[in-house]
């Protein structure tokens, strides 16, 4: 990762991808994802923590978060747009499917939120994650107001060859 442009690249981990015959899987930090089924249809549910354990924790700023938590919350993963045109950045792009995955939104006290859009023959061209803890239960707020701890990940792409 870089802070800047202008910056040298740094490692922080290492992250792959396998495709099966039927699943595409990202592994990162050493946690296995599903990220999709290959044979879909708009709408379709599917487990993409299968391979995780009941309980990830992760640091943020010295201060413990979970991650994922299968007893406390049931994360939903689901296609959101399959195959749609759409600008992402400053590229467009003729065939994006947009994936989703969250928590229950009407709970107030956590919010697990990644949204991701693929790019037909390039991949992975905009990632969004938001994983905040708030005691805060002022719904009138937005999740940026009264987020005590935790992180927003927006990463799009810039440029492909």
């Amino acid at each position: 990762k870089r802070t800047s442009d202008t910056l040298p690249w740094q490692i922080t981990n290492v992250v792959s991808t396998t495709l099966t015959t039927d699943l595409a899987l990202r592994t990162d930090d050493n946690l296995t994802f599903i990220k999709m089924p290959l044979a879909y249809i708009q709408k379709t549910a599917w487990s993409g923590d299968a391979y995780i354990d009941s309980l990830v924790v992760i640091q943020v700023n010295g201060e413990n978060l979970e991650f994922i938590s299968k007893k406390r919350w049931n994360w939903v993963y689901d296609i959101e747009s399959l195959d749609k045109p759409e600008q992402v950045g400053v590229a467009n792009f003729p065939n994006v499917t947009t994936s989703l995955a969250q928590i229950d939104p009407k709970i107030l006290t956590e919010k697990r939120y990644w949204l991701e859009k693929y790019a037909s023959e390039i991949g992975l061209v905009y990632k969004e994650q938001q994983i905040l803890d708030s005691q805060n239960l002022n719904s009138a707020l937005t999740w940026i107001q009264r987020a005590q701890k935790g992180y927003i990940l927006k990463q799009t792409l810039l440029s492909y060859n």
